[in-house]
Order: C-alpha cells, then sequence, then structure tokens
C-alpha cells in the first residue's frame, strides 16, 4: 500500500523536473524569426501563383507517369518479352562490362570519402564544441577570450557551409580545378560530410 504514493509522488516530481526544464529552454530569436520568413516567404509564392498545383493532374502528366511505369523503367529483356532468362542474361552481359567496375569505383570513393570526412570531423570537433574551445574549460566558467570566441565561431560557420552545400555542386566547382574526377567526387563527399561529422562530433563532445 506504501509503494502506490511512492510511486506517484516521483512520477509527479519526474513531471515537476521536465516542465522546469521546458520552461529553462534557450529561446533564440534568431530561430523565430527565420520560422517566420519561412512561412511567410512560402505563403507569398503559393500566392504568387507561379506553382500551379492543377497541373500535375492534367492528361499529359498522367500518360508520361504511365509510359514511363510501364517502358521506360523497364530493362529492354522484359519490354522485349524474353522473361526472366534475359533478363539474367542481360544483367551478367551488364555487371560484366559496366557495372563491377563502376561499383568497385564507387565503393572506393564511399570509403576515401568516409576516411577524410571521419578525420576533418575529428580535427575541427574541439573547435566546434564550446567547452573545449575554451581557455579553461575544465575549471570554474569565465569570460572567454575573443581569439577562442573567433576561432570556435570560424570553426562553427565552415561546418555550416560544409553541410550546407550540396555534393554535385562542390563535385562541379571541384571539377573545375582539379584534373581527376575520381578526387573530385571524393572531395565533394568528404568536404560535405566532414560538416556534418564536425558539428556531431562537437555536440558529443559537449
Amino acid at each position: 500500500m506504501e509503494r502506490q504514493p511512492a510511486a506517484q509522488d516521483h512520477r509527479m516530481n519526474q513531471a515537476e523536473r521536465l516542465r522546469e526544464h521546458y520552461r529553462a529552454r534557450p529561446r533564440s530569436l534568431l530561430v523565430r524569426l527565420s520560422v517566420v520568413l519561412l512561412l511567410g516567404a512560402t505563403a507569398l509564392t503559393w500566392a504568387s501563383g507561379v506553382l500551379q498545383p492543377g497541373e500535375l493532374w492534367l492528361p499529359r502528366r498522367k500518360e508520361n507517369l504511365v509510359r514511363f511505369v510501364t517502358q521506360d523503367a523497364l530493362p529492354d529483356p522484359i519490354r522485349e518479352g524474353q522473361g526472366l532468362q534475359g533478363l539474367w542474361a542481360w544483367f551478367l552481359k551488364a555487371w560484366s562490362t559496366e557495372a563491377a567496375s563502376a561499383t568497385w569505383a564507387t565503393l572506393q570513393i564511399a570509403l576515401v570519402a568516409a576516411a577524410l570526412a571521419a578525420l576533418a570531423g575529428t580535427l575541427v570537433a574541439p573547435l566546434v564544441a564550446r567547452t573545449l574551445a575554451h581557455p579553461d574549460p575544465y575549471g570554474a566558467p569565465g569570460p572567454t577570450g575573443w581569439r577562442w570566441r573567433t576561432l570556435g565561431s570560424m570553426a562553427r560557420l565552415v561546418c555550416v557551409l560544409a553541410r550546407a552545400l550540396p555534393e554535385l555542386i562542390l563535385a562541379w566547382v571541384l571539377l573545375a580545378i582539379l584534373p581527376s574526377p575520381l578526387w573530385a567526387a571524393v572531395l565533394a563527399l568528404a568536404i560535405h560530410n566532414g560538416g556534418i561529422l564536425g558539428r556531431l562530433f562537437g555536440e558529443t563532445l559537449e
């Protein structure tokens, strides 16, 4: 009989702590303004008439969808009525001529890019973490020097820009600089995912 009131008190204490955490949550004016601007821009775009939802249901759109599903998306052996045997032969031919080498090249690009992204994220994470980018991270809290603040802000800005730029855009830019398209793809993936990992590692350190 005594356990039930104790359990209720425990749940009430937990609920009160949750309410305290909710009331003490950080409030960012920038985030609120961004949400308002985003909603306003969306409403303005919708009201301007640039988007025409009715065009999605035109007969021509429906014909294109049916043609894609029934013809364009099907391999040649299926369209020609050769069945599963013809499909298997077509797959083996495509795999031996192009698909195997392309798959291996893609795997190599992904592995090298992942390793570089992990290395970049590990190196930048101490600067991204506000608790470590401090002259005395384990001491009493105090004013942070402007050099540490500037360095940490620059590191966080680099991570934001790196993960905001799509890999395809980075690859096109690097392709104009680097002689090898493979290294352009590797560095594009590494830069983008390095920004993501740097931010995640920094938050983990915090």
